[in-house]
Parts: C-alpha cells; sequence; structure tokens
C-alpha cells in the first residue's frame, strides 16, 4: 500500500501536467508545429492579465510544496515566474517574451525531474541497503565455515595425537 506522501504526489503530477500544458501549451498556432497557451493571451488582457496568468503560474509552485521538494528546486521554479512575471509587465516585449518563455513547461519538467531523482536515489538506497547486507551475510557464513573447518581439524589433530601416545 503507497503512503500518503506518494498519492499526495501522483495527484500533485497530473495537476501540474494540467496546469501547465493549459498555460503554455493547449493551443496550436495553424500551420506550425508551435504550442501555445492561454498564459501569453492572458497577457494581452489589460490590468487584470498579467495578474491573473502570475496567479495561475503561482499554483504551480503551491502544488510542488505539496511535494516536499527541495528548497533550491522550488527556488528555481519561483525564479522562473518572477521572470516571466517582470519582463511581462514591459509592454509588446513581456507579451513577445510571455509566448517564448513558457515558465509553466520549465516548472513542470523540474518537479517531474526532481522527483524522478528521489526516487531513484530511493532506489539506490535500497540497492545499498541489500548489497550491503547480503556481503555481511557472505562474509559471516564464510567465517563460520572457516571456524568449524579450524574446529574439525583440531579434533582431528587432538584424535591423531591421542592414538600415537596410547
Amino acid at each position: 500500500m503507497q503512503d500518503s506522501l506518494s498519492l499526495r504526489r501522483q495527484k500533485v503530477q497530473v495537476w501540474v501536467r494540467r496546469i501547465a500544458y493549459l498555460l503554455d501549451e493547449s493551443v496550436p498556432l495553424p500551420g506550425t508545429k508551435y504550442r501555445i497557451g492561454i498564459d501569453p493571451i492572458l497577457g494581452l488582457l489589460p490590468g487584470v492579465g498579467d495578474l491573473l496568468s502570475l496567479l495561475l503560474s503561482l499554483s504551480i509552485i503551491v502544488l510542488a510544496l505539496f511535494c516536499r521538494l527541495s528548497f533550491w528546486t522550488l527556488l528555481r521554479m519561483l525564479a522562473n515566474v518572477a521572470l516571466e512575471a517582470l519582463v511581462g509587465l514591459v509592454p509588446v516585449l513581456g507579451d513577445a517574451f510571455d509566448f517564448v518563455w513558457k515558465a509553466n513547461v520549465r516548472n513542470r519538467e523540474l518537479l517531474l525531474l526532481a522527483l524522478e531523482q528521489e526516487a531513484r536515489a530511493k532506489k539506490d538506497k535500497r540497492f545499498v541497503l541489500l548489497t550491503s547486507t547480503l556481503t555481511i551475510l557472505s562474509i559471516s557464513c564464510l567465517i563460520g565455515l572457516v571456524g568449524y573447518g579450524l574446529w574439525l581439524l583440531m579434533v582431528w589433530l587432538l584424535q591423531m595425537l591421542t592414538g600415537l601416545m596410547a
């Protein structure tokens, strides 16, 4: 049975994928393979567009907090959103930057990579623990067999010596 953190992380991955897709990849540009999302479109709305876009982007970071990611991963995610928000404040240039930067896709990849690395590290720890345990058991058995062999040798030698003296 999976623990609650593992289940929470699975749900967060699903939501982060959906939000990042909606914000940065949900709208195909006709005649190209390039996709944009509603994030740069919202940025075109005067006044509230950039704020709404920022709040939606921050929702990914809030979800990442539930996964207990490292401080540095969360900081990188925050930097992606901050850069997009700050450059987005500049008229025209900010809107063009918003079409290209895709902070939400970057943050999705950071989250997925961090969770994958953590899972791999956990597997590596299990492998080290298993191999260490098997090594210790093997050495213990070998020492036991050598000790038993020496004991048998001493018994044989004593029998030989007592047989010679009798």
